[in-house]
């Protein structure tokens, strides 16, 4: 439609330069009608000038055709000039808009080679056009397109249609994949043979980065959204765990409370009752009763008392040099009349040279104490609580063993938690879940770990470790002079 508008002005432009030319073809012209009309008219003239008439006007006639068809060639060499002028002003806007554009264009031939690829595709894939062009679209994408996208895009020449936005993975001279999209129509020719295809192709890499970036993101933001909800979920249980624990903990502190106390005060009120009549040895066994009632009660109120200073930080650690092996074998006489009343051998293996660090002594025998109580308290009669203490690179470690029942392997790390108890030992056992609390903040202070797990052969196994500078001694392991080993009590 363009190029016949611009064939119209040029015509227009044209017929306006030529009218004094057909003012002289019509000044011809017209006299040599004239002469030819004169001389079919003039009957009455001579022949001679008849003929002379005839001549002259025969002459100016074949002068004016002349010059129509002289004007006629000119018109029509200006014409072509225009024409050919025009396409190649659209040539040239065409390679200008090629030349810019960030996209590139692409011609198949009718047997699916490349036949043209303008200068943009070299930036993306490090290819020139020249180097493409005469290959076949399967050896380009070859090694690039997966089965069923290859199948597809066969089809679509093969059946000659159109497509749009056709996106494929293209391997550059450098190695790097592009991901690349194009869209292309089929050409036909006038007389309907098919001619190739045309196209546009463009780089969508940054797309497909920024696609893949949000999906990692969209992902990401799932995966936190889940791990909140998975630890709100936790915090719930935890919290819900802490208010049953707190519950079992008033339940059983109630109950440890009480029991002292009643014998407190019963003893105080059958001996007021009786001290005029009854029997010194009587007397005795009721201050001895009231006594003990007294110590229990004392042992609880301490543990609350050393829990909270130790929360809070406010306990004061002394930290000397001590002897690991005199610690345990100090606790082991304090507990001799309760292992003898429950049956127990206690096997002691400590390093014959002793294991000396630096450490809190009261504290530490703190903690052999309650790990030895519980030890005792869960060990079923006539069984076996082992104690050893051993030096390894940089740390000093010290484990207590029993035969009970063990812990369930999903409460080796609450037990530790104050007011927790397991519940393979919280129905019968007694006690406020304090002691494992208490003796996991005294190690903690120690900058020291303390754990429990359980013994393949049965019962349960705590283990305590304490930083230890000291250079390890290659001892042998000796059973405590204070008790045979395996002996009972």
């Amino acid at each position: 439609m363009r190029r016949l508008i611009a064939r119209l002005r040029l015509l227009l432009r044209l017929g306006a330069g030529r009218l004094r030319a057909l003012r002289v073809w019509w000044i011809l012209l017209l006299p040599s009608l004239l002469i030819m009309a004169l001389f079919a008219l003039g009957a009455d003239l001579p022949l001679p000038a008849r003929l002379l008439l005839f001549a002259f006007g025969l002459l100016l006639t074949l002068a004016g055709y002349g010059c129509l068809w002289r004007d006629r060639s000119d018109l029509q060499g200006q014409l072509a000039r225009a024409g050919l002028h025009a396409q190649q002003e659209s040539e040239a806007r065409f390679r200008m808009f090629v030349s810019v554009a960030s996209d590139w264009f692409w011609e198949l031939d009718q047997h699916g080679r490349l036949s043209y690829c303008s200068e943009p595709i070299s930036t993306v894939i490090g290819y020139a056009p020249h180097e493409l062009v005469d290959h076949h679209w399967r050896v380009l994408q070859k090694g690039t397109l997966d089965s069923p996208d290859r199948g597809w895009i066969a089809q679509v020449f093969a059946e000659r249609r159109a497509f749009r936005e056709f996106e494929f993975p293209l391997t550059a001279r450098d190695g790097q994949v592009h991901h690349l999209s194009i869209s292309g129509s089929p050409v036909f020719a006038a007389d309907g043979v098919f001619g190739g295809y045309r196209g546009v192709g463009s780089d969508i890499s940054e797309r497909k980065r920024v696609e893949a970036e949000l999906h990692r993101h969209r992902a990401h933001l799932q995966d936190m959204v889940a791990q909140k909800t998975r630890d709100l979920v936790a915090a719930k249980d935890a919290a819900e765990r802490a208010n049953d624990a707190k519950s079992e903990f008033l339940a059983n502190m109630s109950h440890e409370l009480r029991t002292p106390m009643h014998g407190v005060l019963s003893f105080a009120e059958i001996g007021a009752h009786k001290a005029a009549q009854a029997e010194r040895e009587k007397l005795r066994h009721y201050f001895e009763n009231i006594h003990a009632s007294g110590s229990r009660l004392l042992h609880l109120l301490n543990d609350l008392l050393d829990l909270s200073k130790l929360e809070s930080g406010k306990t004061h650690f002394n930290f000397q040099s001590h002897d690991l092996c005199q610690i345990v074998r100090n606790c082991a006489e304090e507990e001799e009349g309760h292992l003898q009343s429950n049956g127990l051998a206690l096997d002691l293996r400590l390093p014959a040279h002793g294991a000396h660090a630096t450490f809190d002594a009261p504290r530490l025998m703190q903690v052999v104490s309650n790990l030895l109580s519980n030890a005792i308290k869960y060990s079923p009669p006539n069984g076996t609580i082992s104690v050893s203490v051993r030096r390894l690179p940089g740390k000093l470690e010290l484990a207590v063993s029993d035969q009970g029942p063990g812990i369930p392997a999903e409460e080796l790390e609450t037990i530790f938690e104050k007011f927790v108890q397991s519940s393979h030992t919280s129905s019968g056992a007694g006690g406020t879940g304090l002691g494992l609390s208490i003796c996991h903040q005294i190690i903690s202070a120690h900058h020291g770990a303390i754990w429990a797990n359980n013994l393949a052969g049965g019962g349960a196994c705590f283990v305590a470790q304490l930083p230890d500078t000291r250079p390890m001694a290659d001892a042998p392991i000796e059973t405590s002079p204070l008790f045979d080993e395996g002996a009972a009590f």
